[in-house]
């Protein structure tokens, strides 16, 4: 990793000592950087504020750093508690449980109903194991086909954002990135049409996809930016109304970045 990130340097320190501006010398490795980091260092190259733009830039990386550590972070416990506490409930199902049966048959004490219950169930699943274990992994495995479709991977965003607690975490982090990146653009003369193209390329969602979609189709046909946004699900309305009013009196960009901090800090 690092001998490729030292090369990937190597590369851009040339191609700019040989002239060419830093915004197309990253273009070319668009993969890499995004093409958040290209456009915006592109205009901010534009404007003369290339040094602003950067530091803008590092602190996004950072605020979105910061928030996947703790997202991470938060979720490694339940996580692997569930898988432990799961594994550790089928073998005492499957493996000691039959064991003291068996010592309270010879004893010739009756089982309680619960008991013999999940001795059922034991019973059953290992008498079945070769009807349920290929369907077990036939449907994983078709679940993983189906998540590369258009209809399954739309069906599973809309499944993240009703998550409890999750889906309200999901929902803020997006709408944070949405306005912060919308912010830094606008600030620096990203054109709109092209921050939307941008935007829609950057929320890992395709619901939220789909909308800026919408917002694009909406700007092309001479409307509003946030014409909308005020009618959809997936922007707090308070904060579409803030948008419509930043664009009415010029100041979307500086309404984007206070609506980002608001809902990064909700978030967190």
């Amino acid at each position: 990793g690092s001998k490729r990130t030292r090369r990937l340097y190597e590369r851009l320190a040339d191609d700019v000592m040989a002239g060419l501006p830093l915004s197309k010398a990253l273009a070319q490795h668009e993969r890499i950087f995004g093409a958040t980091y290209v456009a915006t260092l592109s205009a901010g190259e534009s404007s003369g504020a290339l040094s602003k733009v950067l530091e803008q830039l590092a602190d996004l990386l950072r605020a979105e750093t910061n928030l996947q550590t703790k997202v991470r972070g938060m979720l490694a416990y339940p996580v692997l508690l569930t898988g432990v506490s799961s594994l550790v409930i089928t073998g005492l199902v499957m493996f000691v449980l039959p064991q003291f049966a068996r010592i309270f048959e010879q004893q010739g004490t009756p089982l309680p109903l619960l008991t013999r219950t999940l001795l059922a169930i034991s019973s059953t699943c290992a008498s079945t194991v070769w009807i349920w274990l290929p369907l077990l992994i036939a449907g994983v495995v078709g679940l993983f086909f189906w998540r590369g479709t258009d209809a399954g991977r739309s069906a599973i965003d809309r499944a993240k954002l009703d998550l409890p607690i999750i889906g309200g975490l999901l929902r803020r982090a997006y709408v944070a990135r949405f306005c912060r990146l919308l912010g830094i653009m606008c600030q620096n003369g990203v054109p709109m049409l092209e921050c939307l193209s941008i935007l829609s390329r950057s929320i890992p969602n395709r619901l939220y996809v789909r909308m800026l979609g919408e917002v694009e189709d909406s700007v092309l046909n001479g409307g509003s930016v946030t014409e909308v946004l005020l009618g959809t699900r997936f922007i707090p309305g308070s904060a579409a109304e803030m948008l419509a009013t930043g664009e009415r009196t010029g100041t979307l960009g500086s309404v984007s970045m206070t609506l980002a901090d608001h809902f990064d800090t909700e978030a967190e």
